[in-house]
C-alpha cells in the first residue's frame, strides 16, 4: 500500500522496516496526528507541539535524580514525545516553568514498536507558530539551496560575537526570517556598512542565497553577496541617463547609497525626494532597485574609485 493510503515504511531503532497504519480506525496509530509524524520522519515537515513537563533518568518508572534531561511534549495537543535539551534550540533554564510553551519541532527518530517519538526543535522568529507557512518556507528554502536560487527574508535583529563583556561584543551578523524560519546572515556575507545604526535595517527586506544549512545544529546561513554578483557584478559600467540595477547597500538622512554594477558606487540625494518619508527609505536596504545615472562624482580610468550621483527610475514604487 502507498503512504496515499495512510501506510507509512518506517525503519525502527533495529534497522527493520515496519508499516505504520494510520487509515485503520482502532489502530493506535489512526488519524491525522500520526500521519504528521510519520510525514516529519520521512521528509521533516514541521510539527506544532506544547511542552508538557520536564522529563528526568528514571529506574522503574521512578525518577533516578532530580535533574531533568529534556521535556515532554505533546504534539498538536495529544501524542506524547521526548524533546533532549541537546536537540532544544534555544538554551532555557533547568529550574523555569515551561509548560504550556509553543515549539515548533520535526521527528529526530520514531520506533512504530514502542511508538516512542524524539523530537528536535526548530527555531523560529514568531512564537504564533502557522505551521503551514513555516513548511511552505522550509520547503522554500531547500529548494533555494539545492538549486542555487534566490530567496527573500527579513531582517529582525543584529546577532552578536560571544564575549565576557557586554560593551565587547561586536556584531557577528543578522538574525533573518524567512516566513518564521529564523536564517543567519553574516556581516561578512551582507552589503551593510560596518557599524551601521541596526534600527536603520531591522524590518528591511533582501534578497540572498543559501550557502549552508546545518542538520545536527539546525541552522541556515545566507549570503547575500550571490545576489549581487550574479545579476549585478557581470552587468556593465553604468553609462549617462541610462537605466542601471543596483543594490541599496545604506540610507541616510542625507543620502541613499547604493552597490552599482562593477562596484560602482551611486549615491541618491536625499534632497531630492523630499516627498518620500525617511521611513520608507531605510525599507529599501538591501533591495536591488533599478536607477539612472546622471553624474559622475569621482572617477579614474581603473574604476575603483567611479561614483556616481544616480535618480530612482520612474517606475519605483516607493
Amino acid at each position: 500500500m502507498s503512504e496515499k493510503q495512510g501506510i507509512y515504511e518506517i525503519t525502527n531503532n533495529e534497522g527493520m522496516i515496519c508499516y505504520v497504519d494510520t487509515a485503520t480506525k482502532g489502530k493506535k496509530t489512526y488519524g491525522k496526528d500520526w500521519v504528521d509524524i510519520c510525514e516529519s520522519t520521512l521528509s521533516g515537515k514541521i510539527l506544532r507541539a506544547e511542552i508538557s513537563k520536564y522529563q528526568y533518568r528514571t529506574h522503574e518508572g521512578k525518577p533516578i535524580d532530580d535533574k531533568p534531561t529534556g521535556f515532554v511534549v505533546k504534539i498538536n495537543g495529544e501524542i506524547e514525545a521526548f524533546l533532549p535539551f541537546t536537540l532544544c534550540s534555544r538554551f532555557r533554564e533547568a529550574d523555569m516553568n515551561y509548560d504550556g510553551e509553543t515549539v515548533a519541532l520535526m521527528v529526530e527518530s520514531f520506533d512504530p514498536n514502542s511508538l516512542s517519538i524524539i523530537v528536535r526543535e526548530i527555531t523560529i522568529t514568531d512564537q504564533d507558530i502557522d505551521i503551514a507557512l513555516v513548511n511552505e518556507a522550509l520547503d522554500l528554502i531547500g529548494q533555494a539551496y539545492e538549486n542555487g536560487k534566490y530567496i527573500r527574508g527579513t531582517i529582525v535583529a543584529e546577532k552578536k560575537k560571544w564575549a565576557d563583556s557586554e560593551i565587547d561584543r561586536k556584531r557577528a551578523g543578522y538574525l533573518v526570517t524567512i516566513n518564521g524560519i529564523e536564517a543567519f546572515l553574516p556581516a561578512a556575507l551582507s552589503y551593510y556598512p560596518y557599524g551601521i545604526d541596526i534600527a536603520h535595517i531591522i524590518g528591511t527586506n533582501i534578497i540572498a542565497s543559501v550557502v549552508e544549512i546545518n542538520v545536527d545544529r539546525m541552522t541556515i546561513t545566507l549570503s547575500m553577496k550571490s545576489p549581487y554578483e550574479n545579476l549585478i557584478l557581470i552587468k556593465p559600467v553604468p553609462q549617462m541617463n541610462k537605466l542601471t540595477t543596483g543594490l541599496v547597500t545604506q540610507v541616510t538622512p542625507y543620502n541613499v547609497y547604493i552597490l552599482l554594477p562593477q562596484n560602482v558606487m551611486g549615491i541618491i540625494p536625499r534632497y531630492m525626494y523630499p516627498g518620500i518619508e525617511h521611513n520608507d527609505l531605510l525599507k529599501l536596504t538591501g533591495s536591488l532597485i533599478n536607477c539612472i545615472p546622471f553624474r559622475v562624482k569621482n572617477w579614474d580610468e581603473s574604476n575603483q574609485d567611479l561614483c556616481m550621483l544616480v535618480s530612482f527610475a520612474p517606475e519605483r514604487n516607493i
